[in-house]
């Protein structure tokens, strides 16, 4: 378990505050057989804050909590512990009839389009429902405003979900989102399941209402470069615990930890003449549900340094970045690099 504070760009008037938010998930299910209930820890003792206005990015893969955090944030999971402060308003236990008005300001846009929109309203009242949830009025001409924001024609609000393509129904879920116009939308893998060329429309018209609206963004992504491209900052998450934060294009640039190395060197080059090199990282992320001592990556790590890894959890140092990253490589007195060019492992295509 990290045990740190995060070290990151000073925000003079942060909308979000997480400081030390972990959710576990008790497995009750082994009392059946007799056994104490084991607990999962998908995200543990992480902190972080999002400025107005800005794009912050969660990267990771698959399992790393990411998604688990966000509805944590938004209290669709009850936080374990630690605290979330919102507009100023610290949310982390605030009973339901408190945390109701503050809800409008917070909208999320989930990846999967086919379960998070009702396949048997019309777009017309799937756009309009956040505006009947909280009592608003709004008219015909209000429905037809957010779908144009969002990029759709009206021919479509007589249409059902299913009618619709994978990015018009991403796009019917960004103007639900949109409805009550809200400071902060956490966008879930919102352009994963689409087409490359789809993706770059989405993400241009999020970046296009970020700019009208000063809406705040948390952009959920398993590839890097979608939130390089999107975000001011970025968080890389490993099993239920961040590893790295700074401004996405040093970390892209030059990662700092291991982990997000190994993230960074699966990015697709766009120049065919260039070689390419692929950190291979060997074993399978460790189960929540037993999280190795010390460094949570210490299993995988290609660089570890020797017991303090797996024995003790690294702080967040420094990075040049401007940002931090918890590992030991880091440490005052190591000499070891931490540069994104120093070689890992060897791939058969040249040092990674």
């Amino acid at each position: 378990m990290l045990q740190h504070r995060c070290i990151e760009m000073s925000q003079v008037d942060p909308l979000l505050q997480v400081t030390d938010l972990s959710k576990h998930f008790s497995l009750r299910k082994e009392r059946l057989w007799g056994g104490e209930p084991q607990v999962l820890r998908a995200v543990d003792n992480v902190t972080f804050e999002i400025g107005r206005g800005e794009s912050f990015g969660l990267v990771g893969e698959s399992g790393s909590g990411k998604s688990t955090l966000a509805r944590s944030i938004l209290r669709l999971h009850e936080p374990t512990s630690g605290r979330i402060v919102f507009r100023g308003t610290d949310i982390t236990h605030l009973p339901e009839r408190d945390l109701r008005p503050l809800r409008r300001h917070m909208q999320m846009v989930f990846q999967d389009t086919k379960s998070s929109l009702n396949p048997r309203l019309r777009i017309r009242d799937i756009v309009a429902e956040p505006l009947v949830t909280h009592k608003l009025p709004h008219s015909a001409a209000d429905v037809n405003e957010l779908m144009d924001k969002a990029g759709l024609s009206e021919v479509f609000l007589d249409r059902f979900p299913h009618q619709l393509s994978g990015g018009q129904r991403q796009r019917v879920g960004i103007a639900r989102a949109l409805a009550l116009s809200p400071d902060l939308i956490v966008a879930d893998e919102p352009v994963s399941a689409l087409d490359v060329s789809i993706q770059a429309q989405i993400l241009n018209l999020l970046k296009v209402l970020q700019s009208e609206m000063g809406i705040t963004f948390l952009l959920i992504a398993h590839d890097i470069s979608v939130v390089t491209y999107f975000c001011q900052r970025v968080a890389v998450m490993y099993l239920g615990q961040v590893v790295e934060l700074g401004p996405s294009r040093e970390v892209m640039g030059n990662p700092s930890h291991p982990y997000t190395r190994a993230l960074v060197s699966a990015v697709p080059r766009t120049d065919p003449r260039s070689r390419r090199s692929r950190i291979v990282l060997r074993g399978e992320i460790p189960s929540p549900l037993s999280p190795p001592t010390g460094c949570p990556f210490h299993t995988r790590c290609p660089v570890k340094i020797g017991p303090i890894c797996s024995e003790v959890a690294p702080p967040a140092y420094p990075t040049a970045s401007g940002g931090w990253a918890a590992c030991h490589l880091l440490a005052p007195g190591t000499g070891a690099s931490n540069s994104a060019s120093s070689p890992l492992i060897q791939t058969g295509e040249g040092k990674v």
